[in-house]
């Protein structure tokens, strides 16, 4: 059976980059937008799921910065949700930094997290002065050079020439700043620590990247009161005000392409192939499942066989810990803890999670940021190698087998009895706990190799032609992380910005000053 369906325009992917692009063409120009996604639930990296009728669990939001009421990002949410999503402001000791030999508390208050580093650090007073300004500059080229891509030719041309007289900071490596501009290697690792919330170890990480994370989150972070899954729950309502539809459990197979245009979708929902057709397509699917699997053999993308093969990123183990009773009096709150059982964080990110190497590992605790939580929940993510996993690669999850179940098992075991010996009394709290493996995030969301981030931030990403909104493909846009950057904030403005690349030349200031306009009265 087939069926044709018509629409101003299709989404692929609910995450939070497709959701932006499907609102803001239905809030702003009226279009009756049709989002399709494979999964059962809608909202990519921000969905939830709750266990046992009470545990509610995020499954890739921690945290997020820059959602102070009347700043410009708190605006362009306020727009996509209709402003009805309540936001909670997290700690001001807002990360844990726990290291072999001593812990630091950083601050949500730029000039205290630098007073504090400059006590522990003496010697490196004057780097650290340099390194608080060059993180917030490295962070505005790369955001700078991301942006432009999106740009009409001329003016990409002009940016890339711009990017490369000026934009050295962000075309670094983390490490190379951090070698080039420090000597203790003790404060070197301290500084990278946030280095799993984009997915890359110093080495290969782009400062930029490293930069705009820093530095987005040093004025504190917030929280979505209701837990992540609010997000998605309050922009469909926005989508469907202008008649269009958020679909779940359909996976779509391909981009139709008719002489060098993308007119519509083929999908699978319940077995049954159905055609979907609309004069504009944005993918959420990330760059490599768009160009190397919707978009059929036949069409040609020059970039193809290299998007292929660029390396991927990091993945993780997380546990998802359902507690008896509150965990604070162990002495955790709404901040992050991230324990490093060493000062090396090339040897973390590779390390087999399997074996006797010193691990990373992050604990947070959505129940404790909440306000409106009805029981107490905890998540322990460990940075995972994929290689250790993808002999079951493949298979569908209800195809693996015991060996399968018997390691993943190990590992949370292992987990567990680390957080245990370091904060004696926490097992004792865990009523029910499930673990989510890199290839539980590849087969959910498709991303390849499980990367937690899609296509990783290397300092050469940027330059490619593929990391953008614009495709070879006439009426193609890309939307999400992979147009942008990793994380909430830069999935969300790069959904903004496949809408925006619709409007022509001076597409991104339409757009945003239509959002800010639009935005409700409370945002402002």
């Amino acid at each position: 059976m087939e069926r044709n369906n018509s629409y101003d325009a299709i989404v692929i992917g609910s995450g939070i980059g497709g959701l932006a692009a499907a609102a803001t063409l239905a809030k702003l120009n009226n279009r009756r937008v049709l989002v399709l996604e494979r999964h059962f639930q809608p909202g990519g990296q921000t969905h939830a799921f709750t266990r046992h009728g009470r545990w509610h669990f995020d499954v890739g939001l921690h945290y997020v910065g820059q959602m102070a009421r009347g700043g410009g990002t708190r605006k362009v949410m306020d727009f996509l949700t209709g402003g009805r999503l309540e936001w909670s402001r997290m700690p001001r000791t807002l990360e844990r930094f726990i290291y072999p030999d001593f812990t630091f508390a950083a601050q949500a208050n730029p000039q205290q997290y630098l007073d504090d580093l400059a006590a522990r650090f003496p010697a490196e007073r004057r780097a650290l002065r340099r390194y608080f300004r060059d993180v917030k500059k490295a962070g505005l080229w790369y955001g700078f050079r991301s942006m432009a891509n999106g740009f009409p030719w001329p003016v990409k041309l002009a940016a890339r020439g711009v990017f490369a007289l000026f934009g050295g900071l962000g075309r670094m490596t983390t490490k190379e700043y951090l070698d080039q501009h420090f000597s203790d290697a003790r404060l070197k690792a301290l500084l990278a620590s946030q280095w799993p919330d984009y997915g890359l170890p110093p080495s290969r990480s782009a400062f930029g990247i490293h930069g705009a994370v820093v530095s987005h989150y040093l004025r504190g972070a917030w929280y979505p009161v209701g837990g992540a899954g609010r997000i998605a729950a309050e922009i469909i309502p926005e989508i469907e005000r202008a008649g269009g539809r958020v679909r779940t459990g359909v996976n779509v197979t391909r981009i139709i392409v008719k002489d060098g245009a993308a007119t519509g979708v083929a999908a699978i929902a319940d077995g049954v192939e159905e055609l979907f057709h609309a004069p504009l397509v944005i993918s959420d699917a990330g760059a490599v499942n768009t160009y190397c699997s919707l978009l059929p053999p036949g069409v040609p993308i020059p970039f193809r066989a290299e998007l292929a093969a660029f390396p991927a990123g990091c993945s993780a183990l997380v546990l998802y810990l359902c507690f008896k009773e509150s965990p604070a009096p162990l002495g955790f709150d709404g901040g992050n803890t991230w324990i490093y059982e060493s000062y090396d964080h090339e040897e973390m990110c590779s390390a087999a999670a399997g074996g006797d190497g010193p691990i990373a590992y992050f604990l947070s605790f959505p129940s404790l940021k909440d306000p409106k939580a009805a029981a107490h929940t905890g998540e322990a993510l460990m940075m995972a190698n994929y290689d250790e996993w993808k002999q079951w690669a493949g298979h569908g999850w209800r195809k693996r087998d015991k060996e399968y179940y018997a390691f993943k098992e190990a590992l949370a075991q292992k987990l567990l009895a680390k957080i245990e010996a370091r904060y004696p009394g926490f097992r004792a709290l865990v009523a029910h706990y499930d673990v989510s493996t890199p290839l539980t995030m590849e087969y959910f969301q498709g991303n390849p190799a499980g990367a937690f981030y899609g296509v990783p931030c290397v300092p050469h990403r940027p330059l490619q032609p593929w990391s953008c909104n614009v495709t070879p493909v006439k009426n193609l846009y890309l939307a999400g992380a992979d147009a942008l950057s990793p994380g909430v904030v830069g999935a969300m403005m790069g959904g903004i910005m496949a809408v925006a690349a619709t409007e022509g030349a001076a597409g991104m200031m339409k757009v945003m000053g239509k959002i800010m306009r639009a935005a409700p009265p409370a945002a402002r």
